[in-house]
């Protein structure tokens, strides 16, 4: 058993649910999984998502300043450091959301409603292959006073969630066939 401090807990149980929910053969979190996906073909009710105008209007936060705290949430998730602490082993450090593999960048791209997430990073088992995911921001989830996943935050944490999917489950990553600038795209 690993025991996980900080704020990685959440987002720990989180994983560990999609996995068991996953095997089981079940999506654990219908809402986070059509987030990543083809939001036009989601089962999702149209109401839970908001366009930038929108999001300012129901909570005064600018489309800028809500890309910006994303962005700013996304690299912390994703990059900063994670203390692990095994039942059976003595507590370390790991840098990063990955278990296996490091993340390089956490960036914006695009404008307007064409605005994107973009994260550059690599597996442990796949040397010299970089891999890149490409989450477009708008719509985001729209504002819900009971739902933490609903603030720019808490879609990051989504993200990264999501990221570790990509990673570890199943099918898993493709196999290295990079664009000309040595990315292997995956994901939305």
């Amino acid at each position: 058993m690993i025991r996980v401090v900080g704020r990685a807990w959440r987002k720990c149980w989180c994983w560990v649910l999609d996995i068991v929910a996953g095997v089981a053969g079940v999506v654990a979190h219908p809402r986070m999984h059509s987030k990543a996906g083809s939001r036009s073909s989601s089962p999702v009710d149209e109401g839970d998502w908001s366009g930038p105008d929108e999001y300012e209007r129901l909570t005064g936060i600018s489309k800028e300043s809500y890309e910006w705290r994303l962005l700013v949430a996304a690299q912390s998730d994703m990059m900063d450091e994670w203390t692990i602490t095994p039942d059976d082993a003595p507590a370390y450090t790991r840098q990063g959301v990955l278990d296996c593999g490091s993340v390089d960048d956490v960036r914006l791209e695009g404008d307007g409603v064409e605005a994107a997430l973009v994260v550059l990073f690599r597996p442990d088992d796949r040397p010299g292959c970089v891999f890149g995911w490409r989450c477009p921001i708008w719509p985001v989830p729209s504002p819900d006073p009971e739902d933490d996943d609903s603030t720019p935050e808490g879609w990051a944490s989504d993200l990264a969630l999501m990221l570790r999917e990509l990673r570890d489950v199943p099918p898993g990553l493709p196999t290295c066939d990079p664009d000309t600038q040595g990315i292997i795209w995956v994901g939305s």
